[in-house]
């Protein structure tokens, strides 16, 4: 992936806060990953998120950066988020068969916190990073899914 396209970025509130709540985290040494398995493309036409959201064709892996004002000015939060892009697009190809081949998913959002007291350091460590802590996410992803499905709605048991 050459370019990083808008529809391959997390850009609303909703993505992000759904993303934060239900999704998994993992931390590393210079930032923090949440990952989350959305919806598939007919599950969200069928109406289960907003209308704005549900008509956009969104690409199979998503990023979105959040990086504050701890870790400096503008121009410092802009090269930052400016690696961390160059960095997710050279190694999408990677994440995209990770994903087919371990979470047999279509869709994967991540969004990347950096943490305001590390250095992030150059491309290539970006990449290492993302690299080495995915199979971390996806088996965390795996273990969170086998748990929500083998739980029991308390309104489903029957008592007499």
């Amino acid at each position: 992936m050459p370019k990083f396209p808008k529809t391959a970025r997390l850009r609303d509130s909703f993505e992000f806060k759904t993303t934060f709540e239900q999704g998994v985290k993992v931390v590393l040494p210079s930032m923090v990953l949440f990952a989350f398995s959305p919806l598939s493309s007919k599950e969200q036409n069928a109406g289960s998120l907003p209308k704005e959201l549900s008509s956009r064709e969104p690409c199979a892996v998503r990023l979105g950066i959040v990086v504050s004002k701890k870790v400096g000015n503008s121009v410092t939060r802009n090269r930052c988020k400016r690696r961390l892009r160059a960095s997710f697009s050279n190694i999408y190809d990677q994440i995209l068969s990770l994903l087919r081949t371990r979470q047999r998913r279509e869709r994967l959002d991540i969004i990347i916190v950096v943490r305001s007291h590390a250095k992030l350091g150059g491309s290539k460590d970006i990449e290492e990073q993302l690299i080495k802590s995915l199979p971390g996410v996806l088996s965390k992803m795996l273990r969170k899914d086998s748990i929500h499905r083998t739980s029991i709605d308390p309104g489903e048991v029957n008592v007499p």
